[in-house]
């Protein structure tokens, strides 16, 4: 017992329970580590793609949204571009997105600098001239609240 208790004292951040599950509006949540759990969908056109964004525990405030899609234009890290956000079918609205990582297989992580709500959205639709993505955010509010 007292080897078991030494072992938890020294090695606390090996007991956190990881998450992984999909919500029954077909968020992907999991654990990234034991206070941050990242929230995904993917994307209709190309299942590849997905929005996504952070969840820091313990106040719970959903962060840092994340767009991964999948592109053959040759971009490199750190670079920021102009695209298109439309919420819910309204009027397009341009951002900037800072290319955060580019994989050797075409896929992209991009952050918006300045977006339009996507709380209590539907329907995100990214265009630029990486790809053309349609998102089905429907229970985002929900996935936000887990």
């Amino acid at each position: 017992m007292k080897k078991l208790f030494t072992v938890l004292l020294f090695f606390p951040s090996i007991i956190y329970p990881e998450v992984d599950l999909v919500t029954l509006d077909n968020w992907n949540i999991s654990s990234t580590n034991e206070h941050n759990l990242f929230i995904s969908k993917q994307g209709e056109v190309n299942p590849d793609n997905f929005i996504g964004f952070q969840m820091n525990r313990p106040f719970c405030i959903c962060a840092n949204p994340v767009f991964n899609l999948k592109t053959d234009y040759e971009i490199e890290e750190g670079g920021i571009f102009e695209a298109s956000i439309e919420v819910d079918l309204s009027k397009p609205f341009s951002i900037f997105f800072r290319i955060l990582k580019v994989f050797e297989s075409g896929n992209v992580f991009l952050r918006p600098l300045r977006f339009p709500s996507l709380t209590d959205s539907k329907i995100v639709e990214v265009k630029s001239k990486l790809a053309n993505e349609r998102f089905l955010t429907s229970g985002i509010q929900h996935a936000m609240d887990s």
